[in-house]
């Protein structure tokens, strides 16, 4: 089900890969509203370099990627900031039309 992010690929790419800054976050929290009642869906979150931060400011974030190894290291980073408003989702968007 992956997209060839997995094993060494997703350690390397949750190591590496930059922030986004404040100002990215908070220009979409206050695009939309969002706040403690919120619940925030990212579909491709990876290893959750947007989902984590997100979650400090809404009710919920519930993040979706297709690969297992990207979601554990996402799962692992919520612990580690001790977010246990994010919740992580094996899955991958289908083409809609």
């Amino acid at each position: 089900m992956g997209a060839g992010f997995s094993g060494d690929v997703a350690t390397y790419y949750a190591r590496h890969r930059l922030s986004y800054p404040p100002e990215v976050l908070d220009a979409i929290v206050g695009a939309y509203r969002l706040g403690p009642g919120d619940t925030v869906v990212e579909l491709g979150c990876g290893t959750g370099q947007m989902s984590l931060p997100l979650a400090s400011q809404v009710g919920t974030v519930v993040g979706v990627d297709p690969e297992p190894d990207m979601l554990a290291l996402a799962r692992r980073a919520a612990l580690n900031a001790e977010r246990a408003n994010a919740a992580w989702l094996l899955g991958r968007v289908s083409k809609c039309v």
